[in-house]
């Protein structure tokens, strides 16, 4: 600032009057000094007797004092600024990460609900297999009641077979000596038996395999049955472990 924009006015402190001059306005100026001469006043009032200079030296102390005081309030204030500044940047952050968190909430309940449908259409599916690995179940049943009432017939068909085969060799025990025309009947009759009993024969070994091919499907269908009840242990589990928290 040059000397033509100084300011320069003139005021009383203490019964003084000074010339002072600088680059702040005329009121800030006058403000000073009436602070000053307030000071001295002060003093003066409570130590009449104390020079003037040293009532200047006591008003400068007691203005350093004040000025040291605002400064430190000043600094604690900034200070106290920064902090504020600081927890208002964690609340921001803080805030942010709810956010964050709320959406991560959504998300995971989003998921749990797709993979609740998931496990009801699985446990849907396995009900389904269940229903129609009991319905084949009971269908072997019947199978293999019916497989048993035919043993139950074969043999009451070998049983009738063998008193007829008893009766038959009791006959031909009875007309051994009858005319040959009688004992070819009687081998015709004796032929057809036989044909008989290996149709009767060819009947059970067919059903004896149809049984063992029941027999084998139903270890099949057991077999399937317990890889789907262990495949869906197995994903169970594996849901139960994604639903727990970290």
């Amino acid at each position: 600032m040059s000397a033509e924009e100084k300011t320069r006015i003139s005021v009383d402190i203490f019964g003084t009057s000074y010339k002072l001059v600088g680059s702040s306005s005329v009121s800030y100026m006058k403000m000073v000094a009436a602070h000053v001469n307030d000071q001295m006043h002060h003093i003066s009032a409570v130590l009449p007797l104390l020079e003037s200079s040293k009532v200047a030296v006591l008003a400068s102390v007691n203005i350093a004092d004040e000025f040291f005081k605002l400064r430190k309030e000043n600094e604690q204030f900034q200070s106290e600024k920064d902090k504020h500044a600081e927890t208002e940047a964690k609340l921001r952050k803080l805030t942010e990460q709810q956010s964050l968190l709320e959406q991560q909430l959504i998300e995971a309940k989003d998921k749990q609900a797709r993979t609740e449908e998931r496990r009801i259409q699985a446990e849907s599916g396995l009900r389904g297999v269940q229903a129609e690995l009991q319905e084949t179940q009971k269908n072997h049943q019947d199978l293999q009641d019916q497989l048993q009432a035919l043993k139950l017939d074969l043999v009451q068909a070998q049983e009738e077979q063998a008193k007829q085969r008893e009766a038959l060799i009791e006959h031909q025990q009875q007309v051994m000596h009858s005319e040959s025309a009688e004992q070819q009947k009687l081998q015709d009759e004796n032929a057809a038996l036989r044909r008989e009993l290996e149709q009767e024969r060819q009947r059970w070994t067919h059903q004896k395999t149809e049984d063992q091919d029941l027999a084998h499907d139903h270890q099949k269908l057991t077999i399937e049955y317990e890889k789907l009840k262990k495949e869906y242990n197995e994903w169970i589990e594996l849901v139960m472990e994604k639903e727990e928290p970290n």
